[in-house]
């Protein structure tokens, strides 16, 4: 396959994933939003809105084999706890949700909620057994590991993560 052709169908495929995420938090607020009596857009509606994260290593990342996807789901605005990581495009009020195959329901893995961080870049290892991304935990950047098999999160690391020049992937496996 050429380079412009691997280009290309990349491009499509993060097409299809961001349409598909749009499609499901869209779906989800209309349900939603039937069970309750409709009412004009207020100005604290922007607040309740959700996102897909962006930037700083992507939103998404499918295991090697394909199965598997990790993705950055972005919580309203009205739940932030710190405003100070504008610079994260976001990111900071994300968490890591993985779906371990097309049937399952996504599974949120770092409820970021609780104590007020975030949590993006997700990157499956190369054997789809765990998955690393960056977090604000702590009050810095680092890296985290999420391990599937034993459903455990840990700071992989107590060094920051220089962020600043980053243009793709903020790290980058090299074993599993």
């Amino acid at each position: 396959m050429k380079g412009n052709d691997k280009l290309w169908r990349a491009a499509g495929i993060y097409a299809v994933v961001i349409a598909s995420f749009s499609i499901l938090l869209i779906t989800c607020a209309a349900q939603e939003q039937t069970s309750r009596q409709q009412r004009p857009f207020e100005v604290n509606d922007l607040f309740e809105l959700e996102a897909i994260g962006r930037y700083l290593g992507g939103p998404y990342a499918f295991s090697s084999d394909g199965r598997k996807l990790a993705f950055t789901r972005v919580r309203p605005k009205k739940t932030l706890s710190n405003y100070k990581w504008e610079f994260l495009w976001d990111n900071a009020g994300g968490d890591v949700w993985i779906q371990m195959s097309a049937v399952e329901r996504p599974e949120n893995i770092t409820n970021g909620i609780e104590d007020g961080s975030g949590w993006w870049a997700p990157q499956w290892s190369p054997d789809g057994s765990k998955v690393a991304m960056l977090s604000t935990r702590g009050g810095n950047v680092r890296v985290w590991v999420f391990d599937v098999g034993t459903r455990r999160l840990r700071q992989l690391s107590p060094r920051g993560v220089a962020i600043g020049e980053i243009h793709e992937h903020p790290f980058l496996w090299i074993d599993s």
